[in-house]
């Protein structure tokens, strides 16, 4: 019976805002990750998820703003915040300075 709580708590632990739309072609993406998790492992699900966001819609990802926070026990769950444009490739804010 011990082990039901903790998969429920595995499974609760990872929460995703999904795309949001703030403005013309830039979005935000939320997560946060199981306890074991760090807010690097967080984060590089956001970058997936941004980067087929984008490509379904033949543009390239710009990252405006990414934040995260690795998990403390008992504290809080690693999470992630990915504030990201998508622009056409090509467009001179795609290209590496």
């Amino acid at each position: 019976m011990k082990r039901v709580p903790m998969i429920l708590i595995l499974l609760a632990g990872c929460a995703s805002t999904g795309v949001v739309s703030t403005g013309p072609d830039t979005y935000m993406i939320a997560k946060s990750g199981a306890f074991e998790m760090g807010g690097a492992e967080v984060t590089a699900d956001l970058y997936r998820e941004a980067n087929a966001f984008c490509a379904e819609r033949k543009k390239q990802l710009i990252t405006i703003k990414v934040t995260a926070l690795d998990a403390r026990v008992f504290v809080r769950n690693a999470s992630s915040n990915l504030e990201f444009r998508c622009v056409a490739q090509g467009d001179p804010a795609a290209v590496a300075k």
